[in-house]
């Protein structure tokens, strides 16, 4: 990683270190006792859309599930993630991006080809002319409920393993994402893994980069 944005790494600063992470998992709740969740973590769990992790994340979307939520037909993938089924290995020359979000950007209440993610890898593909990028993959990691924090937790412990190339924050301020951020080799070279937020694009990312060496 070779990029951090400034408003990551207030966030990394802030974040729970090893021996209180432990000692919040002792805290969790064990399989017999009850805990009264948020309204849309506690829908998550009575559709049986979630499981627990018995962790910091709390709980997790279960893997490989086809259910109605919210009144919309609701799939995920044997990594338990919603979305299309993705190898773990990015295949050479596709551009991945890592969503880590909540309920907005895992699509509460809307049918699986109507989640925003979805329709922008679509939209990526469609009018890629692949000079520079074979495809495109957008791996949604979201999870209703997740503060910054497990959104954190979740792009350490989950996102990394599946090598993306930019990692997207969700915040409520956009849902932009500039395919230039992408230029991935004849081999699939990852030399560099761009975080970004809401907001910054990679132009400004660099501009921010260079004022800083100068």
């Amino acid at each position: 990683m070779n990029r951090i944005n400034s408003q990551l790494w207030e966030l990394y600063n802030k974040r729970p270190n090893d021996k209180a992470l432990a000692k919040d998992e002792k805290a969790q709740p064990k399989k017999d006792m009850p805990v009264e969740l948020p309204p849309e973590e506690a829908a998550l769990e009575e559709a049986k859309v979630v499981r627990p992790t018995f962790d910091f994340l709390f709980n997790e979307l279960q893997p490989s599930i086809a259910v109605l939520f919210h009144g919309a037909p609701f799939h995920t993938n044997r990594w338990g993630m919603r979305g299309k089924d993705y190898e773990m290995k990015p295949p050479p020359g596709t551009c991945r991006i890592a969503l880590i979000g909540s309920s907005p950007e895992l699509g509460s209440g809307v049918s699986d080809d109507q989640v925003w993610a979805t329709i922008l890898e679509n939209q990526l593909n469609r009018e890629n002319d692949r000079k520079k990028v074979a495809q495109y993959e957008i791996l949604n990691f979201s999870v209703g409920g997740y503060a910054a924090l497990q959104r954190l937790r979740a792009f350490e412990t989950k996102a990394l393993s599946f090598d993306p190339d930019i990692v997207r924050g969700s915040s409520s301020r956009s849902n932009h994402i500039d395919s230039s951020a992408c230029s991935v080799g004849d081999k699939g070279d990852r030399d560099s893994l761009r975080l970004l937020e809401a907001g910054d694009t990679p132009g400004r990312d660099r501009r921010r980069n260079e004022s800083h060496r100068g």
